[in-house]
């Protein structure tokens, strides 16, 4: 079987060996096996941390990913779990987006304002 080490995975991903470990401590990504006690993976271990990574650049949890890859392993329905999430996340970003609005709103206001107290700002009040 081909492997590489922690280091070789992490200089070729682009992450660092700390999160690769803390990965592993969530069961996202394991090692194939210990060589002299150091980590081995697999050779798809790089295909695996990317899809990981698209899934949080979509705005999945690292919990959502245990959830999702525990779902896939255990022949659980992850097609319902995927999508009952993403619905999910997509109602948490949404919330997200109308608050910077808010905000962005706010601060762009308050160039107009002639503000020479904190207390007495109109943009704060």
């Amino acid at each position: 079987m081909n492997t590489i080490s922690i280091g070789q995975l992490s200089q070729q991903a682009g992450v660092s060996t700390s999160k690769l470990r803390y990965y592993d401590s969530l069961g996202l990504l394991r090692p194939a096996h210990r060589e002299s006690g150091q980590r081995r993976y697999a050779s798809d271990a790089l295909k695996q941390l990317a899809h990981i990574q698209r899934a949080q650049a979509a705005g999945f949890t690292l919990k959502d990913i245990a959830a999702f890859l525990e779902a896939s392993h255990n022949g659980k329905s992850f097609p319902s779990l995927i999508q009952e999430v993403a619905l999910q996340r997509a109602a948490e970003i949404r919330e997200n987006i109308r608050l910077a609005e808010q905000s962005l709103a706010l601060l762009e206001s308050g160039q107009n304002y002639t503000c020479t107290d904190f207390h007495d700002c109109e943009m704060l009040n």
